[in-house]
């Protein structure tokens, strides 16, 4: 691969992420994750942040296969003239948007404009009356479940079994997608955001946080092509919505993509792109200059 195949992968998020970086370019033509033979060299160098909150210098040194899964090349998500109505009540019309690997994009729109519908769209989870959402090159209508499995919905009443404790919830997980070799980082990624203490515990007996923080570690554990989150630091407290940010900066410097919608500028996160639902439509903003505060 040349330094430009390199930057795809989203190295520059790792950089403002505060991570160093060094990459194995063995492989010249890697079509996926499995066959990318990348080693990175990841350390949270100590940012005040992080320190202030008490979150401890992270050293990774591992082929970036065993932390993400597979490579996507080309466009992740490609959504195309969308068009979404309830009970003869237009919500928006003529959506298409693209996300291609190390985006992250940022959904704003104010209360009713529709965002949480659009989110569940682009999931598979409803139907738009019009228009294709294709994930990984692959029409979402028609794609399998294992195939589905490339995008993970994370919504903003995250949903549990009643029957099964925390850690019984990331175990399942994993194991239910062939993922067992990341438990060790899913149960790291739990004690960062402060659920050590509670996974053997019930999701029912949570707060709204500490429900979303479990859901947001089955998100990163799985790592999928594409993420989509609704309004995710809303329930959060600070110090989690700080390492959330960098879980998706790190995310999408592996090569997938993030889509998320948020009231407020989430902190120390550096978007590549904004979007806006505003009278039933969908403005794209990719530049510096469009971008919101």
């Amino acid at each position: 691969m040349d330094g430009h195949a390199i930057e795809g992968f989203g190295l520059p998020h790792l950089a403002r992420a505060g991570l160093s970086v060094e990459p194995n370019l063995k492989l010249a033509q890697a079509e996926t994750r499995a066959d990318c033979a990348f080693t990175i060299q990841a350390v949270y160098h100590g940012k005040s942040n992080f320190k202030h909150h008490g979150i401890p210098d992270v050293v990774i040194e591992t082929p970036l296969r065993h932390l993400f899964g597979r490579v996507v090349m080309g466009t992740i998500l490609e959504a195309k003239n969308l068009s979404f109505s309830y009970a003869r009540r237009t919500i928006w019309h003529d959506v298409s948007l693209s996300l291609s690997p190390g985006d992250i994009a940022l959904l704003w729109g104010v209360n009713g404009a529709g965002k949480t519908t659009l989110l569940r769209c682009l999931a598979g989870w409803s139907r738009p009356n019009e228009g294709t959402v294709a994930v990984c090159g692959r029409d979402l209508a028609r794609s399998t479940r294992r195939e589905g499995s490339d995008v993970f919905f994370v919504s903003d009443t995250p949903p549990f079994y009643e029957d099964l404790t925390a850690r019984e919830h990331i175990l399942f997980l994993l194991r239910a997608n062939g993922l067992s070799d990341r438990e060790a980082h899913a149960l790291e990624l739990a004690d960062r955001f402060h659920l050590a203490e509670s996974l053997d515990a019930y999701p029912s007996s949570f707060s709204r946080g500490m429900r979303y923080k479990l859901a947001i570690v089955l998100a990163l554990s799985l790592a999928p092509a594409l993420l989509l989150m609704d309004e995710p630091y809303g329930p959060i407290d600070h110090t989690s919505a700080v390492l959330l940010s960098h879980e998706i900066e790190l995310l999408a410097a592996s090569g997938s993509a993030v889509l998320l919608s948020c009231h407020q500028v989430p902190p120390e996160l550096a978007a590549t792109m904004q979007l806006e639902l505003e009278d039933k439509v969908l403005d794209v903003k990719k530049s510096t200059a469009e971008m919101m505060p």
